[in-house]
């Protein structure tokens, strides 16, 4: 070896060795396999000043926003590749217990989740909302407010097994309109509770149209504990766009309460609110929730994105 040769290899190994070996390494990681992000928990408190905390006898300064939310790995697994998903419309109360959605409150929560999150347009999440309302209306409920010929036959499927399902949705009415939009990966659900439960029987297409069954005596209180909370929830999608089962599995979940009158309600107190006091209480945690969008979407962007 000529002296030019070995000057070379010297300096090489010397660069090797100053560098902590990290050539080697590269060699060694080389082979390794990507590690999947782990749970992600948040959680942040802060003063709302417009809470009505003295309309409800509580001191002037018990007016704390509780904001949290939980990311599950297969979900934030998804983030590198900027998914795209539909945010189904934030929802608002009728004093009759109807149930319809809020454009007012879905716009800040559109555009915080805009900032993380590739969503389709305002549009298509309200054709989500009209079709998540008639999924319900054609699973034929009792005491249906319209005829539907579907509904009709409905004794007779039921004997031979096809509409024998007690569920509130006719599923394949939702994944028909999803699977003729763009590649979809998740939806955004607002109160994952309530869409499983029976107040979606009191949903309306637009907040001057019939719900679409009618209770006995038609109230506010089967409705009232969604009033009180505002959440959100991530529902991951199946490779053909579609949902997986009525079931609304969520991988992620926001939630925003009063932590005050929250604490006083779990302590057993008889709480009595007018709808007016919940109706205001039910605006006031919309607005929160956009920011609490607003303080998570900075530290996703950051690790995740």
């Amino acid at each position: 070896m000529n002296h030019k040769k070995y000057g070379i290899l010297i300096a090489l190994l010397a660069t090797i060795w100053l560098q902590g070996c990290s050539w080697l390494d590269f060699f060694e990681d080389s082979g390794r396999s990507f590690k999947e992000p782990s749970e992600l928990r948040v959680q942040a408190r802060w003063f709302s000043p417009d809470l009505p905390a003295e309309a409800l006898s509580l001191s002037p300064d018990s007016k704390t926003i509780t904001g949290q939310c939980t990311f599950q790995p297969e979900l934030l697994s998804l983030l590198p590749s900027n998914p795209r998903g539909i945010l189904l419309p934030m929802m608002a109360f009728g004093e009759e217990g109807q149930v319809t959605l809020d454009p007012v409150a879905s716009k800040p929560v559109y555009k915080a989740l805009q900032s993380t999150w590739l969503l389709g347009s305002p549009h298509d999440s309200l054709q989500l909302y009209q079709r998540w309302v008639s999924s319900v209306e054609y699973s034929c409920p009792d005491g249906l407010g319209r005829e539907l010929s579907r509904c009709d036959m409905k004794p007779f499927h039921s004997l031979g097994g096809i509409l024998g399902s007690e569920s509130n949705y006719d599923l394949d009415r939702i994944n028909n309109w999803l699977i003729k939009q763009e590649s979809l990966r998740y939806l955004i659900l607002p109160d994952l509770e309530l869409l499983k439960s029976e107040a979606v029987l009191q949903f309306r297409y637009s907040p001057n149209s019939p719900v679409i069954t009618r209770p006995a005596e038609p109230d506010f209180t089967q409705v009232t504990p969604f009033m009180l909370r505002q959440t959100l929830d991530w529902v991951l999608l199946d490779e053909s766009s579609r949902l997986i089962s009525e079931e609304f599995i969520s991988y992620g979940h926001c939630s925003v309460t009063w932590y005050e009158l929250e604490g006083l309600m779990a302590s057993g107190e008889n709480v009595e609110l007018s709808f007016d006091q919940l109706n205001k209480v039910n605006m006031i945690l919309n607005q929160e929730v956009a920011e609490l969008l607003k303080r998570l979407s900075f530290q996703i962007g950051i690790e995740y994105k």
